[in-house]
């Protein structure tokens, strides 16, 4: 008897520890990622564009290298705008039109800009 008891109590106290690490997750919207890649020598690679107020060393948009000078970018598509994105590239301090935007346009101000849009 008592070592049902105590096989009951352990089962018991397992259960209620492994129920506090599941994480529910219940109406909420799963994120989407979007990557930025830049290929090319550079000792700091940024971006900037109307989601940042164009802010050149925003650390949030800091490019990180990987190899070969190739440079990436990763974050969840909220540190962006709903609707059209504007940017360019800081590379080593100079502003650089991203040869992999989606889309480009020209801007008096900026001249030529990348641009992609979120839904």
């Amino acid at each position: 008897m008592i070592k049902k008891v105590l096989v009951f109590s352990l089962f018991i106290l397992f259960t209620i520890s492994c129920s506090n690490n599941v994480k529910t997750y219940q109406g909420k919207k799963e994120t989407k990622i979007l990557s930025f890649t830049y290929k090319g020598k550079a000792k700091s690679v940024f971006m900037a564009g109307n989601f940042n107020n164009w802010k050149v060393s925003d650390p949030r948009y800091k490019f990180t290298l990987k190899e070969n000078d190739t440079w990436e970018l990763t974050l969840p598509e909220n540190y962006f705008l709903k609707g059209e994105n504007e940017y360019k590239l800081i590379v080593d301090n100079e502003w650089v039109v991203d040869e992999n935007a989606p889309e480009k346009r020209d801007t008096k101000l900026a001249g030529k800009i990348g641009l992609f849009k979120i839904e």
